[in-house]
This record gives C-alpha cells, sequence and structure tokens, in this order.
C-alpha cells in the first residue's frame, strides 16, 4: 500500500521505548499496515528519542512542568499530532493520564497497550503489582482510552505464562498491535455509518 494510504500513528512513550521500535519496526517491514509519523515523550532524553530516531520519526519531547496545565501541554501536543496529520495515537509505556484535550480531539482514536489482563492490575506498575500477588499467568490488553484509568473497552488480550511475559513482553505487544488493526477498521467503519467524518484504518 503507498505510504500516503497508511494510517499515520503517534506513539507515546515515557521511557525505554521496546514497544515503540517493536511497532515501527513492524510498521516499517509491512507486517503493520500502518506508519508511524511521531514520537511523544515527556521524559526529554529518554532512550525512546534513540530509539525513534533509528527510524527517522521525529520526536516531541516536554517537561510537564514546563507547562501551566495538562491542557496547555496537550494543546501543543495537538497542534504536532495535526500536522502530522496523525490518525491514531498509541500509548506505549506513556505514564501520564490523558486529558480532555487529546481525548475530545481524538475520541476513539487513542489505544493503551497495557502489562495485564484487565481489570486486574489497572494503573502504574502493573507489572509489580501481579508479581506481588503471585500470579501465575500474565497478560497483555489493548484498549481504547477514555476519562476513566485503563477502564475503557478492551479490544484485545492475550495471557502469557511468567517466563515468556519476562523475556518477550514486546514482541508479543507487536503481535498484540497486529492483531489488533483490523479490530480498529471494523470500530472504524461502524462509526461511519454513524458519523461520515470518523476515521477507519486500512487493512
Amino acid at each position: 500500500m503507498d505510504s500516503k494510504d497508511k494510517k499515520r500513528i503517534a506513539i507515546f512513550a515515557s521511557g525505554n521505548g521496546s514497544n515503540f521500535e517493536a511497532i515501527a519496526k513492524a510498521c516499517a517491514e509491512g507486517r503493520i499496515d500502518a506508519e508511524v509519523v511521531l514520537c511523544v515523550t515527556d521524559k526529554p532524553g529518554a532512550y525512546v528519542v534513540t530509539r525513534a530516531a533509528r527510524f527517522g520519526v521525529p520526536v516531541v519531547e516536554f517537561r510537564p512542568k514546563d507547562f501551566a496545565s495538562k491542557a496547555e501541554f496537550e494543546t501543543m501536543l495537538l497542534g504536532h499530532l495535526r500536522e502530522k496529520g496523525v490518525d491514531l495515537i498509541c500509548l506505549a509505556g506513556y505514564m501520564r493520564i490523558i486529558g480532555d484535550v487529546l481525548l475530545n480531539a481524538y475520541e476513539g482514536r487513542i489505544i493503551n497497550i497495557h502489562p495485564s489482563l484487565l481489570p486486574a492490575f489497572q494503573g502504574a506498575d502493573a507489572i509489580g503489582q501481579a508479581m506481588k500477588y503471585g500470579v501465575k499467568v500474565y497478560g497483555i490488553s489493548i484498549h481504547f482510552v477514555d476519562q476513566t484509568l485503563d477502564g475503557g473497552k478492551i479490544i484485545a488480550q492475550t495471557a502469557i505464562p511468567k517466563l515468556s511475559f519476562i523475556l518477550f513482553c514486546c514482541c508479543f505487544c507487536c503481535l498484540m498491535f497486529m492483531i489488533v488493526m483490523p479490530h480498529l477498521r471494523d470500530v472504524g467503519e461502524a462509526r461511519q455509518r454513524e458519523e461520515s467524518s470518523f476515521w477507519t484504518v486500512a487493512g
């Protein structure tokens, strides 16, 4: 598919960026029918910046403390997203709660990769919570983002044995994202029947 016809993804991350790289690589190799056009991080200098540079993906780095409010820095981010023509926001280790500015602008177009089988172990340090609880099976969920904490509609989930989860978490996240894209297409097509201006994901 021509790059101009592919859906354009922005990935938000706060740290190492292993999920960013897995998704960006899959897009570059054609395993995910989309293009990563922007990386956003609230941690300037985080390793995800280095990973993004390897793929030629532009990065927006910002410090929330430099802004008067969440609405202010999200308005700034919204400008970059619109400039890049972003269709879908993927939160991949982004450690901030999305506020009303982005939720309203990208309603139904923000997804989160969460390292647990939701609704178990919501919020920060889900892996630590699961380890403390002594679970034998871990998991990954991909869900839509709304005003609740990790409470948006679940798109896809997979259970992963403990050892596999520790060794291959980013690979599973990439696989899950590949599975998610057709779901997003279906959701988009259903919404389009109601709102002609809504987006679709090509598959």
